[in-house]
């Protein structure tokens, strides 16, 4: 919540639940390692793990500290990056990434950009340590604002820049690679006809990970849930007609 916040001061709560997906899926980790280590030794394991214990596991970088450490980089409402080099950048039509990481990668990309110039003042170690929101981000974010944005990557990934193109929810839903490497699946809504959704968080042999089913709609479900619960069908008739239950 303080990196979310960032710059501004305050902390941000981060509405995707971070710590409960993370938990669970080191969770299945270890069950799989406990499952592992029966067949080798034949012993039975005991696996236990909690909030707290999994996000000190992946926030270890952030929270280890020794003389001379560096400060975490601060993050912000809308965190564009944390370095000139590393960050988004709006073109014409869109917003692109940046991730150069070596001198290589600033060199390619002055030439990708038509600025030899830039080599001129900066090397390629001072590039890499240009803020944020310093002289030559501000140079490279005027260069792409004359481009587009599919047409700048294609230059870039032809030069061996790192970037990739940041990619709006419709622009998602509409890219090959997320359908076929099963990001999304097809519900036919009674109302609202067919609806894109996510699918699970994993795939397992055998097992398809995917919901079955849409959320239920107001009070969808009310009569058989109160059926299961073994309340007779004449008290649920009752309910129905003071309108305690309905449908939607």
């Amino acid at each position: 919540m303080a990196a979310q916040g960032g710059e501004d001061g305050e902390p941000v709560f981060h509405t995707i639940p971070i710590n409960d997906v993370a938990t669970a899926a080191l969770t299945a980790f270890a069950i799989i390692a406990a499952l592992n280590a029966r067949e080798i030794t034949g012993e039975g394991q005991n696996v236990e793990t909690s909030l707290a214990a999994a996000t000190t596991l992946y926030q270890f970088g952030e929270l280890t500290g020794y003389a001379g450490r560096p400060p975490n980089p601060p993050g912000s409402r809308d965190c564009i990056g944390f370095a000139g080099l590393d960050r988004y950048y709006r073109c014409q039509d869109g917003w692109l990434t940046l991730a150069c990481t070596t001198p290589a990668h600033f060199e390619a990309l002055a030439g990708a950009l038509d600025h030899a110039d830039w080599l001129d003042r900066w090397n390629g170690a001072t590039a890499l340590a240009e803020p944020r929101d310093g002289a030559l981000a501000a140079e490279i974010a005027a260069a792409f604002a004359q481009r587009r944005r599919d047409e700048a990557i294609h230059a870039l990934a032809a030069a061996g820049v790192p970037t990739l193109p940041v990619l709006r929810g419709d622009e998602v839903q509409r890219t090959e690679f997320f359908w076929e490497n099963g990001y999304f699946q097809l519900h036919a809504h009674p109302s609202y006809g067919e609806l894109i959704a996510g699918r699970g968080f994993a795939e397992f042999n055998g097992a398809p990970a995917r919901f079955e089913r849409l959320h239920p709609e107001l009070g969808e479900h009310g009569v058989e849930v109160l059926s299961d619960y073994g309340v007779p069908r004449e008290r649920i008739i009752e309910l129905a007609q003071a309108r305690v239950i309905f449908r939607g």
